[in-house]
């Protein structure tokens, strides 16, 4: 019989605070925010959970 395992992708709560920080502040600055990078630092930090 094979097992099969189901994941959920998550990020973490850090990181989630991070991105909200740095588009607070790049609002207030009146800059851009380059989502080339944050999207390649989402790829990295990307975990997975193990659900039921």
């Amino acid at each position: 019989m094979v097992k099969t395992i189901k994941v959920r992708a998550y990020l973490p709560w850090w990181f989630r605070a991070y991105v909200r920080a740095v588009y607070a502040f790049a609002y207030m600055a009146g800059l851009e925010v380059d989502e080339e990078v944050i999207r390649a630092q989402v790829k990295q930090l990307t975990r997975y959970r193990e659900i039921e």
